[in-house]
């Protein structure tokens, strides 16, 4: 499922849960980004965002 997330910022906590890519020296926090792609893990799901390279964890994302 493809959508638009704001960006909140990340812990180094989230950045190592599942072995994610650490958006912080990419990303704008309160930038909205679009949604290339989604992959739902057991305990987390990471997003790879169009034009950014990586997969970044889901809790750094408001997606309301």
């Amino acid at each position: 499922m493809t959508g638009k997330v704001t960006y909140l910022g990340a812990t180094d906590e989230q950045v190592n849960w599942g072995s994610c890519d650490d958006p912080r020296p990419l990303l704008m926090e309160g930038n909205e980004y679009e949604v290339e792609e989604r992959r739902v893990h057991s305990w987390h799901t990471k997003l790879k965002l169009r034009d950014v390279p990586g997969w970044f964890n889901s809790v750094c994302f408001d997606e309301s």
